[in-house]
């Protein structure tokens, strides 16, 4: 009964998170229209049917509506909305790390008030740095250098993405149905998805997947292989090794099992395979090998530690994986600890089978919102209809199966977790168009044939304009600051939330104080930030830049008044304030005046119920539960 009632909360939460009540609505006005359409003999779909194909069999027309496709639809949201602000924690670790890139160094020195500014997914020591791998954030350092942004780094990785897709779908599939998949992936993940309109990744990823997954296509499918496409395979590696290495090594291991297949079938192909494709794809992830293990030595001390291990080892996570065993930690900031006891209790999902059972209907409904949601659910219909289009092109999923069952047993399933199966489940998308030109309406004659297509030619006539008009709600409402629907969230293809707008404001507020103080640029200032001690709040705010000595404002954890003595002897010049942030807001005051009275809002914070808590455990650390 409770895996049952997990399973409709699941159901529930896809529907009315995004747009889902309205994509089921524009589904059943389609499928009414259609029908209409399809008594009336009308030749519109087929005509429109007929102009896809003359783009898409353009090389030329093809990419260049696709870039099209992923500038202008996105430079009208930004209009709207202006550059997303960091929410998730892991954005902010991202920026840190391009920030260190843009400066032309590697990592920074520990600092000597370490402990200040120990927060979630940065490591403090042996230098201070993200936990991540650089790969993203190379993007967002070249974005910036370029354009004076981190937000040009992610849309270049998105528009290379597009174009990478279209040239990945075009190795498997008929030129038609790769483009309008291409171009249904472009407007629904390139314009306002929180791939694009945050700093948390999934464009690079999927680069990388994309590029490792086209590449094998001539082998398999019996076509000459070259040393283009061999640079391709290796570039896909070394963007998968410095992103997501865990997938991506899932995702190589079905490439490679493709790759093997196809020479076992073609002996006296084994020469120049190994000359054309295989010496090019060694020597470019080598390369990459050697880059990234020079970064990894900087920022650790030893090529063989990555970041990962360093934070596992000061602060016990991360642990997404079932044969990582938890370690007992004891952070010294409340928000550590209650990080720390979320991961434990999200370990549970893939180490016990009623956390399984239990979380599972959860992340798939995470998955399925966003990368199908109703309206494209229909293309799974067409397929499973037509069981004939499942035995092709079956190599082309199966070189992805080891990134899916890769993702299936980590704690979370967020959907960049599988962006190296990116182009994988966009094919499955060109397989259910192309059958879905096959349906005709029951009990309907044709005798003619005209109409055969008529749903399919509506639908794809219907559905981009359909997405664009969803993403113009989702746009109105963050340029309004009001939510045309419940659902405004961080993992999401169009309804992305407004980002950490609370220090966004108090940053402002900081500065327009030391403005009316007479210091025209508004002054250098050390904020002391505290947090309710029982829940987990997602928006934290001490992240700081990589020259923490040179930035404006210092966002410094509250340690107590005699240890936050040491910070302001320290920093003698800067004004210091002290901070309160919860799910209601926040309180900012100059340092030495006391917060007014807090219980209201714990009160309150009890009452809602909101964000993780628990019950005390011995240890003294608050145990969060979802």
């Amino acid at each position: 009964m409770t895996y049952l009632a997990a399973v409709f909360v699941g159901i529930v939460t896809a529907l009315i998170l995004d747009f889902g009540v309205l994509e089921l609505a524009m589904l059943l006005a389609l499928g009414l229209f259609a029908r209409r359409s399809f008594a009336r003999r009308s030749r519109l779909p087929i005509v429109w049917l007929r102009f896809v194909r003359r783009i898409a069999g353009r090389p030329a027309w093809a990419y260049g509506s696709i870039l099209l496709l992923a500038i202008l639809p996105r430079a009208l949201y930004l209009a709207a909305t202006g550059p997303p602000v960091p929410f998730v924690t892991d954005e902010f670790s991202y920026r840190l790390q391009a920030d260190t890139l843009e400066s032309g160094r590697l990592t920074n020195p520990t600092h000597p008030h370490w402990e200040f500014f120990e927060t979630i997914h940065v490591i403090p020591k042996p230098t201070y740095q993200s936990q991540y791998l650089p790969g993203a954030a190379l993007f967002l350092a070249a974005g910036k250098l370029a354009f004076g942004h981190h937000l040009y780094g992610v849309w270049l990785s998105a528009v290379l993405l597009f174009l990478a897709l279209l040239w990945n779908l075009r190795q498997w599939f008929s030129p038609t149905w790769a483009w309008f998949a291409t171009a249904l992936a472009t407007v629904r993940f390139g314009v306002g998805s929180y791939w694009v309109d945050s700093y948390w990744g999934g464009a690079v990823p999927a680069l990388g997947g994309t590029l490792l997954l086209g590449s094998v296509a001539a082998a398999v499918t019996g076509r000459r292989v070259s040393w283009p496409q061999g640079l391709a395979f290796g570039a896909g590696a070394g963007l998968l090794l410095a992103t997501r290495p865990w997938e991506g090594a899932a995702l190589g291991v079905g490439c490679s099992a493709a790759l093997c297949w196809a020479l076992l079938r073609r002996r006296e192909r084994l020469g120049r395979f190994l000359v054309g494709f295989a010496a090019p794809a060694v020597l470019l992830f080598l390369a990459a090998v050697i880059a990234l293990g020079g970064y990894v030595a900087a920022v650790t001390g030893s090529p063989f530690s990555i970041p990962y291990q360093v934070n596992l080892e000061l602060y016990g996570w991360p642990i997404t994986l079932p044969w990582m065993n938890p370690v007992d930690h004891h952070p010294r900031q409340a928000q550590m600890r209650l990080y720390y006891q979320w991961e434990v209790s999200e370990h549970e999902s893939v180490t016990t089978l009623s956390g399984f059972l239990l979380q599972t209907p959860y992340k798939l409904s995470v998955m399925w919102r966003f990368f199908f949601g109703p309206m494209l659910s229909v293309l799974l219909w067409a397929i499973f209809r037509n069981r004939r289009s499942l035995r092709w092109p079956w190599l082309f999923l199966l070189c992805a199966a080891p990134a899916f069952l890769a993702v299936a047993i980590e704690q979370s399933w967020y959907p960049h977790y599988l962006s190296p199966a990116f182009a994988a489940l966009i094919g499955v998308w060109a397989i259910g168009l192309r059958e879905m030109q096959r349906w005709r309406f029951p009990k309907a004659r044709d005798r003619s044939g005209t109409n055969r297509a008529v749903f399919a030619g509506w639908f794809l006539a219907l559905v981009l304009p359909a997405h664009l008009l969803l993403l113009g709600l989702s746009g109105m409402s963050r340029a309004t600051g009001r939510s045309f629907q419940p659902g405004l969230n961080a993992l999401t293809w169009c309804c992305i939330n407004g980002g950490n707008l609370d220090r966004s404001k108090a940053e402002r507020e900081i500065l327009d104080q030391g403005r009316r103080e007479g210091a025209p640029d508004g002054g250098r200032h050390v904020v002391f930030v505290s947090a309710p001690e029982t829940y987990l709040n997602p928006s934290q705010w001490t992240y700081n830049r990589a020259d923490i000595d040179a930035s404006q404002i210092v966002w410094a954890a509250d340690l107590g008044p005699e240890k936050n003595q040491e910070l302001l002897r320290y920093f003698p010049q800067r004004k210091p304030w002290r901070a309160w942030t919860d799910f209601y807001g926040y309180i900012l005051l100059p340092y030495g005046q006391p917060f007014p009275d807090l219980n209201p809002r714990l009160e309150r914070l009890d009452a809602e119920h909101r964000g993780f808590r628990g019950s005390e455990e011995s240890t003294g650390v608050p145990y969060p539960r979802r």
